[in-house]
Parts: C-alpha cells; sequence; structure tokens
C-alpha cells in the first residue's frame, strides 16, 4: 500500500518509532484505554512497551489530521487454536481521540483503505 493516504480531513501514514510519544499519551486518554484494555497495564514503563511493540509491528498505521497523530489503525493476526498466530486470520483494532469521536473521522481513515490493502497484507503473509 502506497503511504501516506489523503482525504479532505485526514492522512494514513505509518506509524513509527518517532511517533512513539504522541501513541503513549493516546493511549493513556481513559476513554481509549478503557476500551482498548490499556487501563489493565499497571505502570507507564509497561505501557510504554506496548506501545513500541505495537507501532514497530507490520500494518499499524496512523490516523493524523494537520500533522497531528490522532488515532490509529492496527492489523494482527490472530491467536489460533495452536497458540500461534495465524497469518490467514487478520483481527482489526482502532482508536481514535474522544475529542473527534462522531465526526465520521475513524468511518473516513477506515474507507480510505484500500480494498486491497487487507489481501495484499494475507498474500504477503502466505509468501514468507
Amino acid at each position: 500500500m502506497d503511504l501516506p493516504i489523503e482525504t479532505n480531513r485526514l492522512q494514513l501514514t505509518e506509524l513509527t518509532l518517532a511517533d512513539l510519544t504522541a501513541y503513549e499519551k493516546l493511549i493513556s486518554i481513559p476513554e481509549i484505554a478503557a476500551g482498548a484494555g490499556f487501563n489493565l497495564v499497571s505502570n507507564q514503563q509497561m505501557l510504554g512497551a506496548v506501545a513500541k511493540r505495537q507501532i514497530t509491528t507490520p500494518n499499524s498505521f496512523g490516523i493524523r489530521i494537520h500533522d497531528r497523530l490522532v488515532g490509529a489503525i492496527l492489523l494482527y493476526e490472530q491467536v489460533g487454536f495452536d497458540h500461534q498466530p495465524d497469518p490467514a486470520n487478520l483481527e482489526l483494532s482502532y482508536f481514535l481521540h474522544p475529542e473527534l469521536w462522531r465526526q465520521g473521522i475513524m468511518s473516513e481513515a477506515l474507507r480510505s483503505c484500500p480494498r486491497s490493502m487487507v489481501f495484499d497484507i494475507l498474500l504477503c503473509k502466505k509468501r514468507v
């Protein structure tokens, strides 16, 4: 997928380590933390480790408005019955800063992803 992808209101980009501080701030917001289970992480150091792992995982995308990271879309391999990652089955996770809820921002971000993106990701995983 060619990134960034721009719409009238947002930009979809890859997440990088340069986003770590902004990402940690986002996942520390109580509404996001509770919805994504980050409120179960007991200390800031552990939260930082979770954030770093998530943004360095392939298929992690940032949602930006005016160059500000305001959310993320993450695709993870589901864990199969054998307790191993299953590259044929992806799980979608996403979150957005609460001040932007109910404005259609996340719908716009998800629609901006080419339909072929998930298929491309799956095909690349199967070739590995």
